[in-house]
């Protein structure tokens, strides 16, 4: 069977990473994978493909992509002129997709399944609109299909023709079931897998990140607005001067927000209490040394950073990142979930970890038993057997 596998963009981003096990996956099973990708200047990440994976590089340009003017509409007058702007715009685009395959086309390629595995509208709308040519198409849904529809309708048109989706959570689709079954979209649940090995790390460093940190809190991921590192932050400086609690915290990862996090530390005088570590390939022996997991995005679609601490013992707190922290998590049953942007619950929640230790080992226990359900094998096999049943 030949796949095609479309992203958006190829960095070292959690959809990302789940694509390229997936993308392995499907290989070591015999099938033949090409990786679209449709910007250029993709990440080192690229090379953890297998390398039996052909790369294709398309750029595609976002203003190809007539289903990105919903937002626009929605947030204007729907009456005014600004309505006639929007259709105008919309079906000159639609009008014009013909010529804009001449460019951007993937000719003398022909594939069993396509899959827009970013799940972005703009590899939804490469795939929908056939600049692939593919037999089946499925349309990847990061989070939960509502969550969607909210950011945008242009999904739910993508949806409607694409047919097959696969979502990693169902929370709160019943009226998203309802515009499955008028449009005949058929949706599967396949959550991300745990890919990380919890007896893959090196001792002597996990000593001498314990010997420097102490017991510290841990944030893994890309330093950027939606992730809210600086809640985190706000909530040290509380529990340094307020509770009196000399704990450490840890970044790990890079981004745009990076500068502006470090002048907020030295600002608020921490520069003593959070560290900024880069990215990092041994996240592993981060997770391993860290006494607390802590996160505080509003959002997250499946939140596989709660799965990895999780899976080293690690007692997570964060904020109601939907519907990430609720399914894993399972609504506090396996974390401690707070308000988002509340930093005084953030804090409270990591000092009462810290001085209860019944609730610390519970928490540990019952995370590594709940981790169980996302073993990579298993979610694997779900895969392969979609993909053969489609």
């Amino acid at each position: 069977m030949k796949i095609a596998m479309v992203f958006d963009r190829l960095l070292w981003g959690g959809i990302e990473r789940v694509g390229v096990i997936f993308a392995n996956a499907m290989i070591e099973n015999g099938f033949d994978v090409d990786i679209i990708i449709l910007e250029d200047n993709p990440e080192s990440i690229i090379k953890e493909l297998n390398p039996k994976c052909n790369i294709i590089i398309k750029p595609f340009s976002a203003k190809c992509n007539y289903e990105n003017f919903w937002p626009w509409l929605i947030e204007h007058d729907f009456f005014g002129l600004e309505s006639l702007a929007f259709f105008v715009k919309y079906f000159l685009l639609k009008i014009a997709t013909p010529l804009m395959k001449i460019k951007h086309k993937i000719r003398n390629r022909e594939y069993d399944i396509a899959i827009a595995f970013s799940g972005h509208i703009k590899d939804l709308t490469y795939i929908s609109d056939d600049y692939v040519k593919c037999k089946k198409k499925v349309g990847w849904v990061h989070g939960a299909e509502y969550s969607y529809n909210m950011i945008s309708p242009g999904f739910f048109r993508l949806y409607k023709r694409i047919k097959n989706l696969v979502c990693i959570s169902d929370m709160c689709d019943i009226d998203c079931d309802k515009w499955n079954k008028k449009f005949n979209i058929r949706k599967v649940k396949i959550c991300n897998p745990c890919s990380i090995d919890t007896s893959d790390y090196d001792n002597e460093i996990v000593e001498e990140l314990k010997d420097k940190y102490g017991d510290f809190c841990l944030m893994v991921g890309r330093v950027d607005q939606d992730k809210n590192q600086e809640l985190i932050i706000d909530a040290f400086y509380e529990i340094k001067n307020q509770y009196g609690l000399d704990k450490k915290f840890l970044i790990v990862g890079d981004g745009p927000k990076m500068e502006t996090l470090k002048r907020k530390v030295i600002k608020m005088g921490l520069q003593d209490t959070v560290f900024f570590m880069g990215t990092r390939a041994d996240v592993g022996n981060f997770y391993k040394a860290a006494k607390i997991y802590t996160h505080a995005a509003p959002v997250e679609g499946f939140g596989m950073v709660y799965v990895e601490a999780m899976s080293f013992g690690v007692p997570v707190v964060t904020t109601d990142a939907i519907p990430g922290s609720r399914d894993i998590l399972e609504n506090g049953k396996y974390g401690i979930i707070v308000d988002n942007n509340n930093a005084h619950q953030m804090a409270d929640s990591i000092v009462n970890l810290y001085n209860d230790d019944s609730l610390y080992n519970s928490l540990s226990e019952k995370g590594k038993k709940k981790c169980e359900n996302f073993n990579q094998e298993l979610i694997e096999k779900q895969l392969i057997d979609y993909l053969n049943n489609l």
